[in-house]
């Protein structure tokens, strides 16, 4: 995972505690407590950037569920049949 996904992560963790961030990621809860000292370190400001996944290939699924939210204002949640469009929905949502 990239350093950048960590130091989010582990800023998330400290807010709302490891386990509970751990689960909900799928991450090892182990590894996401070593990443809590590192981030405290970090230059970036922690959570406020923007980082770029790049282009994923969903495989073709029966059903899908795309979630976009925006703090406590805005959330998004979208139930479809197929393999959406994830950025078209993604950019609809922002605008």
């Amino acid at each position: 995972m990239p350093p950048e996904l960590w130091v989010a992560a582990a800023q998330l963790a400290r807010e709302q505690g490891t386990n509970r961030i751990a689960r909900a990621l799928g991450l090892n809860s182990q590894r996401l407590k070593d990443h809590l000292g590192e981030s405290r370190q970090d230059t970036t400001g922690g959570l406020g950037g923007f980082v770029e996944l790049g282009t994923v290939r969903l495989p073709a699924a029966e059903q899908s569920v795309v979630e976009v939210s925006e703090g406590s204002s805005r959330k998004l949640v979208i139930r479809l049949a197929g393999t959406p469009d994830v950025a078209a929905l993604i950019a609809a949502f922002w605008r």
